[in-house]
């Protein structure tokens, strides 16, 4: 490893991701859950894809279709999927202010 992001130090953020594979799609198609663990909000901790912000971490595996993760910052990681939907669907956002429509069966 090296310092490739020139902050003087070399740790987790000098790595890099590599491309996402498809074995979210392949665990769903045998009827699977995917839960993935553990995230933090330590910047020097995440690779610099995500620009220090953890959030940036939780919506990309969002995004990739993971049903669920295990924190130990669940503040983070509910406003990440919230997020998440809200970017997925306009509409969520009466889910959060009880204007527009009644209940919403997808309000979850």
């Amino acid at each position: 490893m090296a310092d490739a992001n020139g902050d003087g130090r070399i740790d987790e953020a000098d790595l890099a991701l590599l491309p996402p594979t498809d074995l979210i799609r392949r665990a769903h198609a045998h009827g699977l859950l995917v839960h993935t663990w553990t995230f933090r909000n330590e910047q020097r901790r995440l690779p610099a894809d995500y620009a220090g912000n953890p959030v940036n971490e939780y919506l990309q595996l969002y995004q990739l279709g993971v049903d669920g993760v295990f924190s130990d910052f669940a503040d983070t990681a509910v406003a990440a999927r919230v997020l998440f939907r809200l970017l997925a669907d306009a509409n969520f956002a009466e889910c959060l202010t009880g204007e527009g429509r009644s209940f919403r069966a997808d309000c979850r």
